[in-house]
């Protein structure tokens, strides 16, 4: 509920950019899913969501842009749809874990 309420708050100025890291963190799943599905609402208004996660299928469903690290170090910054190219996959986890691996 602390989460749900941090968020809250966070929007309550109604924001053009919201900065979020591990949103969904120690939520159940039910309460992790209805944070993602209205951020993505959030995002389909045109808000900007700057969201840090270590949740594939979370990123996955709200990216447009994904930048990954690795020790501290950035080691991609790309349009998901141009690192799924570079990759060879339609699949964003199989995606990020063969840049991961390198």
């Amino acid at each position: 509920m602390k989460q749900r309420v941090n968020i809250a708050r966070a929007l309550i100025h109604d924001p053009d950019i919201l900065l979020l890291d591990e949103a969904t963190t120690a939520l159940d799943f039910l309460s992790a899913a209805f944070i993602v599905d209205f951020l993505g609402h959030l995002r389909a208004e045109g808000k900007c969501l700057l969201f840090f996660t270590h949740i594939l299928q979370e990123a996955d469903f709200l990216a447009d842009r994904v930048v990954i690290l690795k020790r501290g170090q950035k080691i991609c910054d790309s349009t998901k749809i141009h690192l799924l190219a570079e990759q060879g996959t339609h699949d964003f986890s199989s995606a990020v874990l063969k840049i991961l691996n390198t």
